[in-house]
């Protein structure tokens, strides 16, 4: 799912949260953590294409399932598990807990969206596993051009 619809849906969970609760603290963190852990694509971005600024180039490889790793540190079950896991025994602050349901709802909206090979995908520990390599990770579109073994992303002019 492609980050303005996280944000979009982040929001209306956010506004959600404070017609419920009243607070702007908890809606803001639910808002937040509804999109934030988009932030590890940039990872995923350097490390299949360099440092390039060229966002068509890099958007239209993903489009293509032209990557060879798929590295997303921050879309892991592992972590909201833990995160309640310890609210249940110590207690956290309400706005941890908050955008802890955003996190949940990207996750959920990613696991349900996203062209990926199964439900384990969405665990760290399978990607690292699997040594983040995107043929154990990603499902090949029909009309796509294979996952190469040597990076050979394709130039935005020769689409």
């Amino acid at each position: 799912m492609i980050i303005s619809n996280h944000v979009k849906i982040s929001g209306v969970l956010g506004l959600g949260v404070y017609a419920c609760t009243s607070e702007f603290v908890p809606s803001v963190a639910c808002f937040l953590g509804g999109w934030l852990i988009d932030i590890d694509h940039l990872l995923d971005w350097v490390m299949n294409f360099g440092p390039t600024p060229n966002y068509t180039r890099v958007k239209d490889n993903f489009a293509r399932n032209r990557v060879r790793y798929v590295y997303v540190i921050f879309h892991g079950w592992e972590y909201p598990i833990g995160i309640l896991t310890f609210h249940a025994f110590y207690g956290l602050p309400q706005w941890v807990v908050y955008a802890t349901v955003g996190y949940i709802c990207h996750l959920t909206l990613d696991q349900m969206f996203n062209c990926h090979k199964g439900f384990l995908t969405y665990f760290l520990t399978y990607r690292i596993l699997h040594k983040f390599k995107a043929s154990s990770i990603l499902v090949r579109q029909p009309g796509t051009a294979p996952v190469y073994t040597k990076n050979t992303a394709m130039r935005a002019d020769e689409h």
